[in-house]
C-alpha cells in the first residue's frame, strides 16, 4: 500500500547549514526534517533571513506534482524566492522556475516530474530595526498527480 499511497517518512530535507556568529547552535528547530517527520513542529532559521538561504527537499524519486505549499505562519517567509526542480536522474542540475512572491504555496501550470525542489531567498522579510525575523515552516505540503487507467485521476496530498 505505501508503494501506491505515498508517505514523506523516508524524504529528507537539508538547509544552509548554521555557521560561526548565528544564535542558538544546536537548537532543535535547526533540523530542517522537522516538518516532513514531526507534523507540529517546525523548521526554523533562529536568525534573521539573508539573501542566499535555502530550503531543500528531496522526495527520493521523481513524483509528477501540480502544487507545492509551505506553511508558514506570521509572515515568515521571505517576500522573494527562486524556485528550482530537479529530476532524479539529474539531481545536481537544477532548473530554474524563476523568482516568485512569497508566501510560498505554487501551483504549476501542467504538473512537473521531479525529485527535488529548491527554495532560495532571493529578497528576505526584513522588519524594522532589524527586529528578529526568522524564516520558519511548519509543513511541507505537495499535490501529486495519480492516473489510473485512462481516464481517471487523483490528487494525493503528501
Amino acid at each position: 500500500m505505501n508503494k501506491l499511497w505515498p508517505s514523506r517518512e523516508k524524504w529528507n530535507a537539508i538547509c544552509l547549514p548554521w555557521k560561526e556568529g548565528d544564535p542558538n547552535k544546536g537548537a532543535p528547530e535547526l533540523n530542517a526534517n522537522l516538518p516532513l517527520h514531526y507534523p507540529g513542529q517546525r523548521w526554523c532559521q533562529m536568525r534573521n533571513m539573508e539573501t542566499g538561504d535555502y530550503y531543500q527537499v528531496d522526495m527520493q524519486k521523481d513524483r509528477v506534482i501540480s502544487r507545492l505549499r509551505l506553511t508558514c505562519y506570521e509572515g515568515r517567509h521571505p517576500l522573494k524566492y527562486c524556485l528550482e526542480i530537479a529530476r532524479a536522474n539529474s539531481i545536481n542540475d537544477f532548473e530554474s522556475l524563476g523568482v516568485k512572491d512569497g508566501p510560498i504555496d505554487y501551483r504549476f501550470d501542467k504538473p512537473r516530474k521531479f525529485r527535488v525542489v529548491k527554495f532560495t531567498i532571493v529578497e528576505p522579510d526584513i522588519l524594522p530595526d532589524s527586529v528578529w525575523h526568522s524564516w520558519c515552516i511548519y509543513d511541507v505540503q505537495f499535490e501529486e498527480v495519480r492516473l489510473f487507467g485512462r481516464w481517471w485521476k487523483k490528487v494525493v496530498h503528501i
